[in-house]
């Protein structure tokens, strides 16, 4: 996978404890690893994932700075 990956939320789902599982237009999915208050994701997001320099990744939603913690489901 490249370094970075922007893709468009297709389908979203609220997890339990503030988490979220996001269908891409890529036809990938991730689930949320961590919790922000300040994430706030929406069908239709453009989201981009970063791949972290010690391995993980992380999400965050186009224009926003807070990121979390994500791993890839499918």
């Amino acid at each position: 996978m490249p370094k970075n990956v922007t893709a468009q939320i297709t389908q979203l789902s609220s997890l339990p404890n503030g988490l979220f599982r996001l269908t891409l237009d890529n036809q990938q999915s991730w689930q949320t690893t961590q919790a922000d208050w300040a994430l706030n994701f929406k069908a239709g997001d453009q989201v981009l994932i970063s791949r972290l320099p010690l391995g993980g990744y992380q999400v965050s939603v186009a224009g926003n700075s807070h990121s979390v913690g994500a791993k890839r489901t499918q």
